[in-house]
Protein backbone atom coordinates (compact mmCIF):
# COMPACT_ATOMS: atom_id res chain seq x y z
CA UNK A 1 0.00 0.00 0.00
CA UNK A 2 0.86 3.43 -0.20
CA UNK A 3 1.57 3.92 3.74
CA UNK A 4 3.83 1.05 3.84
CA UNK A 5 5.85 2.60 0.70
CA UNK A 6 6.16 5.69 2.63
CA UNK A 7 7.27 3.83 5.71
CA UNK A 8 9.95 1.69 3.47
CA UNK A 9 11.03 4.94 2.33
CA UNK A 10 11.76 6.49 5.69
CA UNK A 11 13.92 2.90 6.84
CA UNK A 12 15.77 3.51 3.52
CA UNK A 13 16.46 7.45 4.33
CA UNK A 14 17.05 6.82 7.75
CA UNK A 15 19.94 4.35 6.57
CA UNK A 16 21.67 6.37 4.04
CA UNK A 17 24.06 8.24 6.72
CA UNK A 18 24.20 4.94 9.18
CA UNK A 19 26.03 3.13 5.81
CA UNK A 20 28.38 5.70 5.50
CA UNK A 21 29.37 5.44 9.17
CA UNK A 22 29.47 1.80 8.49
CA UNK A 23 31.46 1.79 5.86
CA UNK A 24 33.68 4.35 7.52
CA UNK A 25 33.95 2.12 10.89
CA UNK A 26 34.45 -1.44 8.15
CA UNK A 27 37.93 0.30 6.24
CA UNK A 28 39.32 0.96 9.31
CA UNK A 29 39.03 -2.80 10.35
CA UNK A 30 40.07 -3.68 7.38
CA UNK A 31 42.90 -1.84 7.40
CA UNK A 32 43.94 -2.36 10.90
CA UNK A 33 43.58 -6.51 9.35
CA UNK A 34 45.54 -6.38 6.63
CA UNK A 35 48.55 -5.05 8.22
CA UNK A 36 48.41 -7.83 11.13
CA UNK A 37 47.87 -9.99 7.98
CA UNK A 38 50.52 -9.04 5.37
CA UNK A 39 53.30 -8.81 9.21
CA UNK A 40 52.28 -12.75 9.84
CA UNK A 41 52.39 -13.88 5.71
CA UNK A 42 55.32 -16.58 5.38
CA UNK A 43 56.84 -16.71 1.92
CA UNK A 44 54.58 -19.42 0.61
CA UNK A 45 51.34 -17.23 1.02
CA UNK A 46 52.81 -14.76 -0.70
CA UNK A 47 53.71 -16.55 -3.51
CA UNK A 48 50.47 -18.24 -3.58
CA UNK A 49 48.51 -15.08 -3.15
CA UNK A 50 50.47 -13.03 -5.87
CA UNK A 51 50.86 -16.17 -8.74
CA UNK A 52 47.06 -17.27 -7.79
CA UNK A 53 46.28 -13.42 -8.52
CA UNK A 54 48.02 -12.83 -11.69
CA UNK A 55 46.34 -15.88 -12.89
CA UNK A 56 43.26 -15.40 -12.36
CA UNK A 57 43.31 -11.52 -13.30
CA UNK A 58 44.46 -12.91 -16.70
CA UNK A 59 41.93 -15.47 -17.13
CA UNK A 60 38.83 -13.45 -15.52
CA UNK A 61 39.66 -11.01 -18.12
CA UNK A 62 39.53 -13.34 -20.88
CA UNK A 63 36.73 -15.21 -19.63
CA UNK A 64 34.61 -12.42 -19.39
CA UNK A 65 35.70 -10.89 -22.64
CA UNK A 66 34.34 -13.30 -25.39
CA UNK A 67 31.34 -14.96 -23.38
CA UNK A 68 28.66 -13.38 -20.89
CA UNK A 69 27.36 -16.76 -19.37
CA UNK A 70 29.16 -16.22 -16.01
CA UNK A 71 27.63 -12.99 -15.55
CA UNK A 72 25.04 -11.28 -17.32
CA UNK A 73 23.96 -13.98 -19.29
CA UNK A 74 22.87 -12.26 -22.58
CA UNK A 75 21.56 -14.94 -25.43
CA UNK A 76 22.83 -13.86 -29.01
CA UNK A 77 19.76 -13.36 -30.67
CA UNK A 78 20.04 -15.88 -33.48
CA UNK A 79 19.50 -18.71 -30.62
CA UNK A 80 16.41 -16.76 -29.71
CA UNK A 81 13.55 -19.76 -29.42
CA UNK A 82 10.04 -18.57 -29.11
CA UNK A 83 6.85 -19.61 -30.06
CA UNK A 84 3.75 -17.03 -29.74
CA UNK A 85 0.91 -19.51 -29.33
CA UNK A 86 -2.39 -16.69 -29.16
CA UNK A 87 -2.74 -13.38 -29.85
CA UNK A 88 -5.78 -11.23 -29.48
CA UNK A 89 -5.97 -7.50 -31.38
CA UNK A 90 -2.66 -6.92 -32.02
CA UNK A 91 -0.88 -9.05 -35.34
CA UNK A 92 1.66 -11.67 -33.82
CA UNK A 93 4.60 -9.69 -35.82
CA UNK A 94 4.16 -6.71 -34.18
CA UNK A 95 7.16 -4.75 -33.57
CA UNK A 96 5.78 -4.73 -29.79
CA UNK A 97 5.39 -8.15 -29.02
CA UNK A 98 8.98 -8.85 -30.91
CA UNK A 99 10.56 -5.83 -28.23
CA UNK A 100 8.72 -8.06 -24.94
CA UNK A 101 10.28 -10.87 -26.23
CA UNK A 102 13.56 -9.66 -26.69
CA UNK A 103 13.80 -7.60 -23.42
CA UNK A 104 12.35 -11.38 -21.53
CA UNK A 105 15.29 -13.11 -23.06
CA UNK A 106 17.23 -10.19 -21.28
CA UNK A 107 15.72 -10.02 -17.93
CA UNK A 108 14.33 -13.99 -17.00
CA UNK A 109 18.48 -15.28 -17.78
CA UNK A 110 18.59 -17.39 -15.18
CA UNK A 111 19.22 -21.00 -14.25
CA UNK A 112 21.39 -20.76 -17.75
CA UNK A 113 24.38 -22.94 -15.61
CA UNK A 114 23.43 -25.34 -13.69
CA UNK A 115 21.25 -23.51 -11.28
CA UNK A 116 23.16 -20.47 -10.97
CA UNK A 117 21.42 -16.87 -10.38
CA UNK A 118 24.65 -14.89 -11.66
CA UNK A 119 22.80 -12.86 -14.09
CA UNK A 120 19.87 -11.83 -11.67
CA UNK A 121 21.80 -10.96 -9.37
CA UNK A 122 23.83 -8.44 -11.40
CA UNK A 123 20.65 -7.32 -13.24
CA UNK A 124 19.43 -6.36 -9.47
CA UNK A 125 23.03 -5.70 -7.99
CA UNK A 126 22.57 -7.75 -5.30
CA UNK A 127 26.29 -6.40 -4.27
CA UNK A 128 25.59 -2.90 -4.00
CA UNK A 129 22.22 -2.89 -3.69
CA UNK A 130 21.60 -3.26 -0.13
CA UNK A 131 17.58 -3.75 -0.39
CA UNK A 132 17.85 -5.90 -3.80
CA UNK A 133 15.09 -8.42 -4.51
CA UNK A 134 17.61 -11.05 -3.75
CA UNK A 135 18.60 -10.20 -0.43
CA UNK A 136 16.21 -11.95 0.83
CA UNK A 137 15.87 -13.79 3.91
CA UNK A 138 18.31 -15.98 3.46
CA UNK A 139 20.83 -13.63 2.24
CA UNK A 140 19.37 -10.27 4.79
CA UNK A 141 22.71 -8.49 5.04
CA UNK A 142 24.26 -9.75 2.27
CA UNK A 143 24.48 -6.48 0.42
CA UNK A 144 25.25 -4.45 3.61
CA UNK A 145 28.69 -6.58 3.73
CA UNK A 146 29.38 -6.41 0.44
CA UNK A 147 29.11 -2.90 -0.36
CA UNK A 148 32.48 -2.15 1.17
CA UNK A 149 33.98 -4.53 -1.76
CA UNK A 150 31.73 -3.99 -4.43
CA UNK A 151 31.90 -0.27 -4.45
CA UNK A 152 34.99 -0.18 -6.27
CA UNK A 153 33.99 -1.89 -9.11
CA UNK A 154 30.83 -0.61 -9.42
CA UNK A 155 32.19 3.24 -9.35
CA UNK A 156 35.14 2.38 -12.19
CA UNK A 157 31.95 0.23 -14.27
CA UNK A 158 30.39 3.81 -14.01
CA UNK A 159 33.00 5.85 -15.77
CA UNK A 160 34.38 3.53 -18.02
CA UNK A 161 32.49 1.82 -20.62
CA UNK A 162 34.26 -1.05 -21.26
CA UNK A 163 32.08 -4.82 -21.93
CA UNK A 164 31.25 -7.05 -18.89
CA UNK A 165 33.84 -4.53 -16.77
CA UNK A 166 31.75 -4.62 -13.13
CA UNK A 167 31.38 -8.40 -12.92
CA UNK A 168 35.41 -8.93 -14.35
CA UNK A 169 36.33 -6.61 -11.33
CA UNK A 170 34.05 -7.93 -8.73
CA UNK A 171 35.27 -11.42 -9.57
CA UNK A 172 38.71 -10.32 -9.06
CA UNK A 173 37.92 -8.97 -5.62
CA UNK A 174 36.13 -12.30 -4.96
CA UNK A 175 38.29 -14.24 -6.01
CA UNK A 176 41.43 -12.63 -3.96
CA UNK A 177 39.39 -13.01 -1.27
CA UNK A 178 38.73 -16.36 -1.55
CA UNK A 179 42.72 -17.15 -2.09
CA UNK A 180 43.31 -15.10 1.35
CA UNK A 181 40.44 -17.48 3.19
CA UNK A 182 42.73 -19.97 1.71
CA UNK A 183 45.40 -19.07 3.22
CA UNK A 184 43.44 -18.49 6.58
CA UNK A 185 42.15 -22.22 6.51
CA UNK A 186 46.07 -23.43 6.03
CA UNK A 187 47.08 -21.34 8.57
CA UNK A 188 44.37 -23.43 11.00
CA UNK A 189 45.54 -26.85 9.68
CA UNK A 190 49.08 -25.85 11.10
CA UNK A 191 50.89 -26.73 8.21
CA UNK A 192 54.09 -24.88 6.46
CA UNK A 193 56.31 -25.37 3.91
CA UNK A 194 55.74 -27.46 1.09
CA UNK A 195 52.66 -29.08 2.99
CA UNK A 196 50.72 -25.63 2.72
CA UNK A 197 51.73 -24.74 -1.02
CA UNK A 198 50.45 -28.35 -1.71
CA UNK A 199 47.28 -28.15 0.22
CA UNK A 200 46.65 -23.93 -1.31
CA UNK A 201 46.88 -25.93 -5.16
CA UNK A 202 44.38 -28.28 -4.10
CA UNK A 203 41.86 -26.53 -2.66
CA UNK A 204 42.34 -23.75 -5.94
CA UNK A 205 41.86 -26.57 -8.18
CA UNK A 206 38.78 -27.81 -6.66
CA UNK A 207 35.61 -27.88 -8.86
CA UNK A 208 33.36 -25.58 -6.68
CA UNK A 209 36.61 -23.07 -6.31
CA UNK A 210 37.07 -23.06 -10.14
CA UNK A 211 33.67 -22.43 -11.10
CA UNK A 212 32.94 -19.84 -8.39
CA UNK A 213 35.82 -18.01 -9.14
CA UNK A 214 34.47 -18.18 -12.87
CA UNK A 215 31.12 -17.03 -11.57
CA UNK A 216 29.51 -14.00 -9.98
CA UNK A 217 27.62 -15.60 -6.45
CA UNK A 218 26.98 -14.52 -3.31
CA UNK A 219 28.64 -17.61 -1.57
CA UNK A 220 31.96 -16.28 -2.50
CA UNK A 221 31.96 -13.33 -0.13
CA UNK A 222 29.71 -15.60 2.16
CA UNK A 223 32.37 -18.04 2.62
CA UNK A 224 34.73 -15.61 2.78
CA UNK A 225 33.03 -14.23 5.61
CA UNK A 226 32.46 -17.70 7.35
CA UNK A 227 36.18 -18.45 7.45
CA UNK A 228 37.54 -15.66 8.92
CA UNK A 229 35.09 -15.95 11.48
CA UNK A 230 35.90 -19.44 12.00
CA UNK A 231 39.85 -18.13 12.40
CA UNK A 232 39.11 -15.23 14.71
CA UNK A 233 36.73 -17.50 17.07
CA UNK A 234 39.90 -20.09 17.14
CA UNK A 235 42.32 -17.15 17.58
CA UNK A 236 40.20 -15.28 20.42
CA UNK A 237 40.15 -12.01 18.46
CA UNK A 238 38.37 -9.47 19.86
CA UNK A 239 36.36 -8.72 17.12
CA UNK A 240 35.20 -12.39 16.16
CA UNK A 241 31.12 -11.09 17.28
CA UNK A 242 31.19 -8.90 14.43
CA UNK A 243 32.27 -11.35 11.68
CA UNK A 244 30.42 -13.78 12.61
CA UNK A 245 26.96 -11.19 11.91
CA UNK A 246 29.05 -10.99 8.71
CA UNK A 247 28.93 -14.22 7.82
CA UNK A 248 25.65 -15.25 9.20
CA UNK A 249 23.99 -12.33 7.57
CA UNK A 250 25.81 -13.27 4.19
CA UNK A 251 24.12 -16.60 4.56
CA UNK A 252 21.24 -17.06 7.40
CA UNK A 253 22.59 -20.74 7.52
CA UNK A 254 26.01 -19.52 9.01
CA UNK A 255 24.15 -18.73 12.13
CA UNK A 256 24.50 -22.41 13.40
CA UNK A 257 27.97 -21.80 14.33
CA UNK A 258 27.08 -19.67 17.61
CA UNK A 259 28.71 -22.27 20.10
CA UNK A 260 31.88 -20.70 18.55
CA UNK A 261 30.84 -17.27 20.02
CA UNK A 262 31.14 -19.17 24.10
CA UNK A 263 34.15 -18.93 26.10
CA UNK A 264 35.45 -22.74 27.34
CA UNK A 265 35.27 -23.03 30.85
CA UNK A 266 33.10 -19.34 31.43
CA UNK A 267 29.58 -20.13 30.00
CA UNK A 268 28.48 -17.17 31.78
CA UNK A 269 30.83 -14.82 29.60
CA UNK A 270 29.41 -16.97 26.51
CA UNK A 271 26.02 -16.21 26.86
CA UNK A 272 26.75 -12.67 27.16
CA UNK A 273 28.91 -12.88 23.81
CA UNK A 274 25.87 -14.51 22.27
CA UNK A 275 23.51 -12.08 24.09
CA UNK A 276 25.39 -8.88 23.12
CA UNK A 277 25.94 -10.46 19.77
CA UNK A 278 22.47 -10.87 18.87
CA UNK A 279 21.99 -6.89 20.11
CA UNK A 280 25.00 -5.68 17.34
CA UNK A 281 22.98 -7.68 14.88
CA UNK A 282 19.70 -6.11 15.38
CA UNK A 283 21.52 -2.64 15.72
CA UNK A 284 22.54 -3.16 12.19
CA UNK A 285 19.00 -4.91 10.42
CA UNK A 286 17.84 -1.43 12.03
CA UNK A 287 20.26 1.34 10.74
CA UNK A 288 20.71 -0.63 7.76
CA UNK A 289 17.07 -0.34 7.04
CA UNK A 290 16.87 -4.34 6.71
CA UNK A 291 14.23 -4.31 9.50
CA UNK A 292 11.64 -4.14 7.21
CA UNK A 293 12.35 -8.31 6.43
CA UNK A 294 10.28 -8.33 9.25
CA UNK A 295 7.37 -5.93 8.27
CA UNK A 296 4.27 -8.10 7.76
CA UNK A 297 3.62 -7.00 4.23
CA UNK A 298 7.36 -7.23 3.46
CA UNK A 299 7.83 -10.52 4.83
CA UNK A 300 9.13 -13.35 1.98
CA UNK A 301 8.99 -16.37 4.28
CA UNK A 302 6.39 -19.05 3.94
CA UNK A 303 6.07 -22.50 4.82
CA UNK A 304 5.54 -22.87 1.18
CA UNK A 305 8.43 -20.74 0.36
CA UNK A 306 10.68 -22.77 2.09
CA UNK A 307 9.50 -26.20 1.42
CA UNK A 308 9.52 -25.35 -2.66
CA UNK A 309 12.99 -26.17 -2.25
CA UNK A 310 13.31 -29.51 -0.24
CA UNK A 311 12.85 -33.27 -1.08
CA UNK A 312 12.15 -35.61 1.78
CA UNK A 313 12.38 -38.36 -0.90
CA UNK A 314 15.25 -40.15 1.35
CA UNK A 315 17.17 -42.56 -1.16
CA UNK A 316 17.17 -39.86 -4.48
CA UNK A 317 18.31 -37.17 -1.65
CA UNK A 318 21.45 -39.72 -0.77
CA UNK A 319 21.66 -40.48 -4.35
CA UNK A 320 22.22 -36.47 -5.22
CA UNK A 321 24.05 -36.36 -1.83
CA UNK A 322 26.79 -38.47 -3.30
CA UNK A 323 26.91 -36.58 -6.45
CA UNK A 324 27.61 -33.59 -4.67
CA UNK A 325 30.77 -34.88 -2.48
CA UNK A 326 31.87 -36.01 -5.91
CA UNK A 327 31.79 -32.51 -7.15
CA UNK A 328 33.45 -31.44 -3.94
CA UNK A 329 36.82 -32.35 -5.92
CA UNK A 330 36.13 -33.16 -9.46
CA UNK A 331 33.71 -31.70 -11.67
CA UNK A 332 30.87 -33.85 -13.26
CA UNK A 333 30.13 -33.80 -17.03
CA UNK A 334 26.68 -31.80 -18.34
CA UNK A 335 24.49 -31.85 -20.81
CA UNK A 336 23.36 -28.88 -22.66
CA UNK A 337 19.51 -29.06 -23.66
CA UNK A 338 17.18 -26.40 -25.13
CA UNK A 339 15.24 -25.27 -21.64
CA UNK A 340 11.93 -23.86 -20.87
CA UNK A 341 12.56 -20.57 -19.23
CA UNK A 342 8.89 -18.66 -19.37
CA UNK A 343 5.95 -19.30 -20.48
CA UNK A 344 4.20 -16.03 -20.63
CA UNK A 345 0.75 -14.65 -20.85
CA UNK A 346 0.85 -10.77 -21.50
CA UNK A 347 -2.16 -8.66 -21.46
CA UNK A 348 -2.91 -4.92 -22.06
CA UNK A 349 -5.89 -2.55 -22.12
CA UNK A 350 -5.44 -3.34 -26.15
CA UNK A 351 -4.36 -6.38 -26.69
CA UNK A 352 -3.58 -9.99 -25.44
CA UNK A 353 -0.72 -12.78 -26.24
CA UNK A 354 0.94 -15.52 -25.12
CA UNK A 355 4.15 -17.09 -25.75
CA UNK A 356 6.49 -20.00 -24.87
CA UNK A 357 10.19 -18.90 -25.16
CA UNK A 358 13.23 -21.30 -24.86
CA UNK A 359 17.18 -21.35 -24.75
CA UNK A 360 20.33 -22.98 -24.25
CA UNK A 361 21.42 -24.17 -20.93
CA UNK A 362 23.74 -26.76 -19.18
CA UNK A 363 22.75 -29.14 -16.68
CA UNK A 364 24.21 -31.95 -14.54
CA UNK A 365 24.05 -35.51 -15.90
CA UNK A 366 22.48 -38.81 -13.79
CA UNK A 367 22.62 -36.81 -10.34
CA UNK A 368 19.72 -39.16 -9.44
CA UNK A 369 22.03 -42.08 -9.63
CA UNK A 370 24.36 -43.24 -6.84
CA UNK A 371 28.08 -42.06 -7.40
CA UNK A 372 30.47 -44.50 -5.93
CA UNK A 373 33.60 -41.85 -5.86
CA UNK A 374 31.23 -39.17 -4.06
CA UNK A 375 30.92 -42.62 -1.25
CA UNK A 376 34.37 -42.85 -1.19
CA UNK A 377 34.98 -39.13 -0.62
CA UNK A 378 32.75 -38.93 2.15
CA UNK A 379 34.21 -41.93 3.72
CA UNK A 380 37.58 -40.12 3.37
CA UNK A 381 36.43 -37.01 5.26
CA UNK A 382 35.10 -39.29 8.22
CA UNK A 383 38.43 -41.16 8.55
CA UNK A 384 40.01 -37.75 8.01
CA UNK A 385 38.32 -36.79 11.44
CA UNK A 386 38.76 -39.82 13.17
CA UNK A 387 42.57 -39.61 13.36
CA UNK A 388 42.61 -35.95 13.84
CA UNK A 389 39.71 -35.59 16.26
CA UNK A 390 41.02 -33.86 19.00
CA UNK A 391 41.97 -31.05 16.74
CA UNK A 392 39.64 -28.03 17.14
CA UNK A 393 39.89 -27.32 13.78
CA UNK A 394 38.75 -30.65 12.75
CA UNK A 395 36.04 -30.84 14.88
CA UNK A 396 34.55 -27.66 13.19
CA UNK A 397 35.08 -28.86 9.59
CA UNK A 398 33.76 -32.40 10.85
CA UNK A 399 30.24 -30.79 11.94
CA UNK A 400 30.41 -28.29 9.11
CA UNK A 401 30.46 -31.74 7.07
CA UNK A 402 27.55 -33.18 9.42
CA UNK A 403 25.32 -29.96 8.97
CA UNK A 404 25.41 -30.32 5.15
CA UNK A 405 24.51 -34.00 5.37
CA UNK A 406 21.91 -32.79 7.86
CA UNK A 407 20.47 -29.63 4.74
CA UNK A 408 21.38 -31.31 2.07
CA UNK A 409 20.59 -35.43 1.98
CA UNK A 410 18.08 -35.28 4.58
CA UNK A 411 15.96 -31.89 4.72
CA UNK A 412 16.56 -32.31 0.77
CA UNK A 413 17.15 -28.87 0.35
CA UNK A 414 18.29 -27.82 -2.83
CA UNK A 415 17.06 -31.32 -4.41
CA UNK A 416 13.72 -30.01 -6.23
CA UNK A 417 15.52 -28.18 -8.67
CA UNK A 418 18.50 -30.05 -9.20
CA UNK A 419 21.18 -27.43 -7.51
CA UNK A 420 23.15 -29.14 -4.97
CA UNK A 421 25.99 -27.94 -6.92
CA UNK A 422 25.21 -24.23 -6.53
CA UNK A 423 26.18 -25.17 -2.27
CA UNK A 424 29.38 -26.42 -3.42
CA UNK A 425 31.54 -23.77 -2.29
CA UNK A 426 29.67 -23.26 0.61
CA UNK A 427 30.77 -26.48 2.26
CA UNK A 428 33.46 -28.18 -0.01
CA UNK A 429 36.78 -26.31 2.13
CA UNK A 430 35.30 -28.72 5.49
CA UNK A 431 35.31 -31.79 2.82
CA UNK A 432 39.13 -31.01 1.45
CA UNK A 433 40.93 -29.83 4.68
CA UNK A 434 39.19 -33.53 6.45
CA UNK A 435 40.88 -35.54 3.54
CA UNK A 436 44.26 -33.83 3.31
CA UNK A 437 44.38 -33.75 7.05
CA UNK A 438 44.03 -37.51 6.79
CA UNK A 439 46.24 -38.27 4.08
CA UNK A 440 49.02 -36.47 6.47
CA UNK A 441 48.27 -38.11 9.71
CA UNK A 442 48.44 -41.66 7.59
CA UNK A 443 51.60 -41.19 5.46
CA UNK A 444 53.56 -38.98 7.81
CA UNK A 445 56.32 -41.40 8.13
CA UNK A 446 56.47 -41.74 4.36
CA UNK A 447 56.98 -37.90 3.06
CA UNK A 448 57.45 -38.72 -0.51
CA UNK A 449 54.44 -40.92 -1.09
CA UNK A 450 52.53 -38.31 1.00
CA UNK A 451 53.21 -35.53 -1.50
CA UNK A 452 53.40 -37.64 -4.58
CA UNK A 453 49.83 -38.20 -3.94
CA UNK A 454 48.88 -34.77 -3.04
CA UNK A 455 50.44 -34.08 -6.32
CA UNK A 456 48.78 -36.50 -8.23
CA UNK A 457 45.35 -35.72 -6.52
CA UNK A 458 45.79 -32.09 -7.54
CA UNK A 459 46.84 -32.80 -11.13
CA UNK A 460 43.97 -34.84 -11.77
CA UNK A 461 41.67 -32.19 -10.43
CA UNK A 462 43.02 -29.85 -12.41
CA UNK A 463 42.87 -31.56 -15.54
CA UNK A 464 39.71 -32.68 -14.97
CA UNK A 465 37.86 -29.69 -14.00
CA UNK A 466 40.03 -27.45 -15.88
CA UNK A 467 38.16 -29.78 -19.11
CA UNK A 468 34.64 -28.83 -17.50
CA UNK A 469 35.40 -25.57 -17.30
CA UNK A 470 36.86 -24.94 -20.97
CA UNK A 471 33.60 -26.78 -21.89
CA UNK A 472 31.51 -24.39 -20.56
CA UNK A 473 33.22 -21.73 -21.63
CA UNK A 474 33.02 -23.04 -25.31
CA UNK A 475 28.97 -23.41 -24.62
CA UNK A 476 28.69 -19.59 -23.63
CA UNK A 477 30.93 -18.42 -26.56
CA UNK A 478 28.64 -19.89 -28.94
CA UNK A 479 25.39 -18.75 -27.03
CA UNK A 480 26.02 -16.54 -24.93
CA UNK A 481 28.79 -13.87 -26.33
Amino acid sequence: TYTNVNKLSVFVLLAIPSIIVFLYWFYGKLVYYIKKYINTMDKVEKYYLISAGIILIILIGIINSKTTLFSYGILNEKYYDYDVYYTENIDKNDSSILNKIKNLYMTNNYDIVYTSDSPILLEFDVFSNVTAKENDYKNPLFGVFSIPFSIIPKAISLIVPIKNIYPTLLSIVQGLLIFIAFTLLARLMKIKGLLKALFLVIITVAFPTILFLTSTEQYAFSVFYLIVFIYMAINKIKDKDMAYIMATGSTITTGILFPLLLEKGNIRQGIKNIFFTFLKCMAIFIISARIVLFVPSQMTVSSDGITQYSSFAKVQNLNVFTNFTYNILYGSSFREENSTFTTKSLITNDYKVGFKMDRPAIRPIDTNKINILGIVILALTVLGFILNKKDKFMQICFAWVIFSFVLLAIMGWGIPEDGLILYSFYFAWAYICLIFKWIEKLLNKVPKIRNTVYVLSALSMAIINANIIIKMIEFGIRYYS
